[in-house]
């Protein structure tokens, strides 16, 4: 239940963010770094980009491969246009030098962390952006880190809009309750997230 209120939590607040969001950034350690450490580079990689961008808004969520190295996903404020290859296309010279100007933040004490991918996004890619975050968030990750006590994911502070959750208490089963608002679908219910689908109830 835990899991699936973050995975809600990601989704609702990019959501209600929709219009900021410009960029999906991916950060990737050319070494196997500690939880630890990697918390301390990340919020120095967020504190230098701040001193540049004061409006900075973002949502960040930690993914780990199979061999267990850590990845960074991040929806961000950030402006890239030039980087707008999809991930089966051949970037741009244009689109590399955006994110080599990105991996020389991405550093520590003058000492390059690793890579930088960038992905240009529009408002209605949002969405499916989100989706990728929680889709992140796995099982088994999720019960380690939480026993560990780490972060999982993380957002700005400030220049977010929060979602609104309203409670009601009312005699109706939850089947119905749903079909009365969304007579017009197919009621399933699922823990799991398809990141293909683009708009509509989930």
């Amino acid at each position: 239940d835990s899991l699936t209120t973050i995975r809600n939590n990601i989704i609702r607040l990019a959501e209600c963010n929709n219009s900021k969001f410009k960029s999906f950034i991916t950060l990737t350690y050319n070494k196997d770094v500690t939880e630890e450490e990697n918390t301390k580079y990340l919020n120095l990689f967020f504190t230098k980009i701040k001193k540049k961008c004061k409006d900075l808004s973002y949502i960040w969520v930690l993914e780990r491969t199979e061999r267990g190295r850590i990845h960074i996903h991040i929806l961000s404020s950030l402006s890239f246009p030039k980087c707008t290859a999809k991930s089966n296309e051949l970037k741009t010279e244009e689109h590399k030098m955006q994110e080599q100007k990105l991996e020389e933040i991405w550093c520590y004490k003058g000492v390059n962390l690793g890579w930088v991918d960038i992905r240009s996004i529009d408002k209605e890619q949002c969405r499916k952006y989100s989706l990728y975050l929680a889709t992140y968030l796995n099982k088994s990750m999720y019960v380690t880190e939480i026993e560990k006590q780490k972060h999982l994911y993380g957002y700005s502070r400030k220049n977010l809009l929060k979602p609104i959750e309203e409670k009601y208490e009312i005699d109706m089963g939850l089947e119905d309750l749903i079909k009365d608002f969304i007579s017009e679908y197919d009621l399933t219910f699922t823990n799991s997230y398809s990141i293909n689908h683009e708009n509509g109830y989930s």
